[in-house]
């Protein structure tokens, strides 16, 4: 997985998944092998750019709590296992619903989520 940042600019990750990646003397980058994933086949959190407070995974439901700053995006990359994830609910703290984003992208999914310091509960079932 690769992430390039923009020099001068703040900028959300979408964490890319690549297969082979050149990086130069001057690259930022945050690499990382899901392989065993891969091999596990199980759809699972494989990235999030804001702080995972909680996860649970029962059966097919995976259960996140993500945190980060408020006013700020989030985004999260899942392997989807051998299926396709579905977003079931997200909440705020407040107990209303919060508005997510879960794009598939194949083998990968990517979530957007907006960050609120007391987490944002994202359900999400593989199917």
């Amino acid at each position: 997985m690769l992430w390039k940042r923009d020099p001068g600019r703040a900028k959300v990750p979408s964490w890319t998944v690549h297969e082979r990646v050149r990086l130069g003397p001057d690259s930022c980058a945050f690499l990382r092998s899901f392989r065993t994933e891969r091999d596990a086949g199980a759809p699972v959190l494989l990235v999030s750019s804001g702080h995972v407070a909680l996860s649970n995974a029962a059966g097919s439901e995976l259960t996140y709590l993500f945190q980060g700053p408020e006013g700020t995006p989030g985004v999260a990359r899942f392997y989807q296992g051998n299926g396709s994830l579905r977003v079931v609910d997200a909440i705020r703290p407040d107990g209303s619903p919060a508005e997510v984003h879960l794009v598939d992208e194949g083998e990968t999914a990517l979530l957007r989520y907006p960050c609120e310091p007391f987490g944002i509960a994202v359900r999400l079932a593989a199917e």
